[in-house]
């Protein structure tokens, strides 16, 4: 299943199917974010806030975009 279908999913309600957006990105998010701060504590708080914003705006993501 592809990000856009994942995302599709669940603006049609199938709010589990983000585990596998977060599955798929949560290391390459959290070692971003490790790599420009520099903190353990901090990386992981951003990271959680990153995923929060991300599944609270999922409504708004555009298919076409």
């Amino acid at each position: 299943m592809q990000d856009k279908e994942i995302v599709l999913s669940i603006k049609k309600g199938n709010k589990d199917d983000f585990i596998k957006l977060y599955d798929k990105y949560i290391d390459k998010i959290y070692n971003f974010i490790y790599y420009k701060c520099l903190d353990k504590n901090t990386s992981e708080d951003i990271t959680s806030q990153t995923f929060l914003d991300a599944f609270d705006k999922i409504d708004s993501f555009k298919e076409d975009k």
